[in-house]
């Protein structure tokens, strides 16, 4: 369960399947409904995304959720609709904490406001706002055609080698690996050529001269 939508689908679940709850909407705060049109049923329940994180292993989205009910001409009912409506969001803050579905957690304790004549539609209730971790998903889940990343891409020119006179000289790619060819080296004795030793170049090597 990763998606804000797959969210809202089981608050639903839960206001639908709740005893009190008779309507159950949600979407941003301007498109609230009329609460004052006479085919409204109460109490009801909406609610608005507020934020979201993503992070490497969880989405932590941030609602506000608000439970309404019709207050009566002489007002009679308004403190059982603040007490019952706040049962309400406490019920689903309790079935997100300590209940049974795993995929959904409540990670900080809500804050509530209550509502008065909201909106001017003659309802009163609470609103709270809840924050939701759920899994995140993984990479292969994502809706891409595949794509072969580029590796190893060199971005730099050749380079030229040498040793301090010139004598030796080579030209490297980009990425490329020179070896240093072996070095050899002439012992002469009185100008007259006695050995020939070959070596790998810039590594240590002894030559021992016996006099005779």
């Amino acid at each position: 369960m990763t998606s804000y939508y797959a969210l809202l689908n089981k608050l639903e679940t839960f206001f639908n399947n709740h005893l009190q709850v008779k309507k159950f909407g949600g979407e941003f705060r301007e498109q609230m409904p009329n609460f004052s049109t006479m085919d409204e049923r109460y109490p009801l329940v909406y609610v608005v995304p507020t934020s979201e994180i993503s992070g490497m292993n969880t989405n932590v989205f941030t609602l506000d959720v608000y439970c309404v009910d019709i207050i009566q001409k002489d007002r009679a009912n308004i403190n059982t609709i603040l007490s019952d409506n706040q049962l309400i969001l406490n019920d689903l803050y309790l079935y997100y904490t300590d209940g049974t579905d795993l995929s959904v957690t409540v990670i900080t304790d809500p804050t509530m406001t209550p509502l008065n004549n909201f909106d001017l539609d003659y309802v009163a209730g609470w609103v709270g706002t809840f924050t939701f971790e759920v899994d995140q998903y993984s990479v292969c889940a994502i809706p891409v055609e595949p794509i072969t990343p580029v590796t190893n891409e060199c971005q730099c020119d050749p380079v030229t080698v040498q040793n301090s006179d010139d004598s030796y000289s080579e030209i490297v790619d980009c990425g490329d690996t020179l070896i240093l060819p072996d070095t050899t080296y002439n012992v002469y004795l009185d100008s007259v050529l006695v050995a020939t030793e070959t070596a790998v170049t810039l590594a240590n090597f002894d030559i021992n001269i016996i006099w005779q």
